[in-house]
């Protein structure tokens, strides 16, 4: 579920729900609504087995367009996923490529910035 705190126009410590897939297959996880957020921090875990990776990714759009880059990445055995971002029907969405077919689990924690 959602456990916000604001401060001002900023929103610290949206934790999202976990998403688990079992497919290599691009899925998408809506982090926030674009006409609210203009700028999102997203902290990403990932786990499948015993292999671990994580990283940060820094995202901002001007309406339509998503600009990100992902930083501070770090994992135990291989990558396990790639990642991209879009706005669709309204939201900021983290588009995410799980690197194997096997059970992955994806955590994320998202700061945020009203527009």
């Amino acid at each position: 579920g959602f456990s916000t705190i604001r401060v001002g126009d900023a929103l610290i410590g949206q934790d999202v729900a976990t998403l688990t897939t079992t497919s290599a297959s691009q899925t998408n996880r809506i982090l926030a609504s674009a006409t609210t957020y203009r700028t999102l921090k997203v902290l990403v875990q990932i786990k499948s087995g015993t292999s671990y990776h994580a990283t940060e990714i820094l995202l901002t759009h001007n309406g339509t367009t998503v600009y990100m880059t992902e930083y501070a990445t770090i994992f135990s055995n291989s990558s396990l996923a790639t990642f991209d971002a879009d706005i669709s029907g309204g939201n900021i969405r983290l588009l995410v490529d799980p690197n194997q077919a096997t059970s992955t689990e994806f955590k994320f924690s998202v700061s945020g910035i009203e527009t």
